[in-house]
């Protein structure tokens, strides 16, 4: 079963209030990008990348894995059972995160490690 564009709208929204809510501090989230994806395990997934745009420093790891449980009922009641892979970008980096994170491009790094030039 395919995950639905309606399901990872959905799953934005709930992210989005749980940072809201965790991280009120000087600290937007902004976009908030949900992929559904098929994971290593040939399962239906959700990989979210979520940027972050001020006090970065202020991004305590702890809170973060809080909000990655605090969704996870509402997940299931969605009818997502499986745990989202989520990625946090600092908004100075996405650019560079973005084009290091097509495919072709890491093709085509690896390539130019391989090449005994």
């Amino acid at each position: 079963m395919a995950i639905s564009e309606a399901v990872a709208q959905q799953v934005e929204y709930i992210i989005r209030g749980h940072l809201a809510r965790t991280f009120p501090e000087s600290i937007s989230f902004d976009p908030i990008l949900v992929e559904p994806i098929i994971d290593s395990l040939g399962e239906d997934n959700l990989y979210i990348t979520v940027v972050c745009d001020g006090e970065v420093s202020l991004l305590d790891p702890a809170k973060l894995n809080a909000v990655s449980v605090a969704m996870w009922p509402q997940l299931d009641a969605l009818g997502f059972y499986n745990i989202p892979i989520e990625s946090y970008v600092d908004k100075a980096d996405y650019d560079e995160w973005t084009s290091l994170s097509e495919e072709e491009r890491w093709i085509e790094m690896m390539n130019e490690l391989a090449s005994p030039d």
